[in-house]
């Protein structure tokens, strides 16, 4: 794969996990500051399996990363 399809793949992967509302949301959300999923779960009022799953698919895109602090997972 040459350098320029690799970053045109790594844009795609970029935009597909922002393409759902509340991904979108999820990763304004913690743009702005660690949270937790129990956290970011409150705010959106989403359940929080749907709150996980979205945050694994952002992760696996590069998007956000996993930060721990004692027992709390951000």
């Amino acid at each position: 794969m040459t350098t320029m399809s690799y970053k045109l793949t790594q844009v795609v992967s970029m935009h597909r996990a922002l393409g759902h509302p509340d991904r979108f949301r999820v990763a304004h959300l913690v743009a702005l500051q660690p949270l937790s999923v129990t956290d970011i779960q409150s705010v959106l009022e989403l359940p929080q399996p749907v709150v996980s799953k979205h945050l694994a698919y952002l992760q696996k895109s590069g998007l956000v990363e996993r930060c721990r602090s004692g027992k709390r997972v951000f």
